[in-house]
């Protein structure tokens, strides 16, 4: 019979604690999550169309930018549940998708000033990357929170999530619309998009640094769990 020494019980109570403090800091993280998507979604995503009509976007060209974007973001998810059984490490892919949010802002700004005649079917393309970069992370970043979460504290956990989203959300589209509103009789109205949607593109960024200071991230799920989320997931989206 293996007696447990007090050395022993020690080693394990720390651990215990490490972990709980790594999945309280990631809960945080979680949330702090939340506020800025909110707050990129409210002050980016909301005004792409009324960025495509600055560019002179016709109705057929603002229907493909409602619709496209979305619908290569739904692949971007199909393609991460597949990724994630090959490349387990959730972090790295959460990374990745969220710094290319970031940069899908730069073509959205800077190529229609370049090229002006296709600015419009510029933005698509750049919406296109963005949603797609956004999409991507899904399935990894609901994986992660997961496993920092009792089944029992999650629907309190993202009821409070969607409270705080919702309520920056709604703040974040009235300030920006405030910011456009300084150059609404102006020939410089771009540079209010620019500020915009510079200022999303820096929250993409500030969510990628929070998630690297996120430490003890639970190992990925087996191939099993992928294969049964997979299956949530297409069923979900009929």
């Amino acid at each position: 019979m293996q007696l447990t020494t007090p050395a022993h019980i020690e080693e394990i109570t720390s651990t215990n604690s490490q972990s709980q403090s790594a999945g309280e800091r990631g809960l945080r993280y979680g949330l702090r999550d939340g506020a800025c998507q909110a707050v990129t979604q409210g002050s980016g995503e909301q005004y792409l169309s009324a960025f495509a009509l600055l560019l002179h976007a016709s109705p057929f060209q603002l229907s493909v930018l409602s619709a496209l974007p979305q619908l290569i973001g739904t692949g971007a998810q199909l393609v991460s549940v597949k990724l994630l059984q090959w490349f387990p490490n959730r972090k790295a892919l959460i990374s990745v998708g969220t710094v290319g949010q970031a940069f899908a802002w730069v073509p959205i700004v800077l190529l229609p000033l370049v090229i002006p005649q296709w600015g419009p079917w510029l933005v698509v393309c750049g919406a296109a990357a963005y949603f797609a970069s956004a999409h991507f992370t899904t399935p990894a970043w609901n994986s992660l929170i997961a496993d920092w979460l009792d089944q029992h504290e999650r629907g309190a956990y993202f009821a409070r999530r969607a409270q705080i989203s919702a309520s920056l959300s709604f703040f974040s589209l009235c300030g920006a619309g405030l910011v456009l509103s300084l150059w609404q009789h102006s020939t410089a109205a771009w540079w209010g998009f620019v500020l915009i949607f510079s200022f999303a593109g820096g929250l993409c960024l500030l969510m990628a640094l929070a998630l690297s200071l996120v430490q003890g991230v639970n190992p990925s799920p087996t191939r099993a769990v992928h294969r049964r989320f997979a299956r949530v997931f297409c069923l979900s989206s009929t």
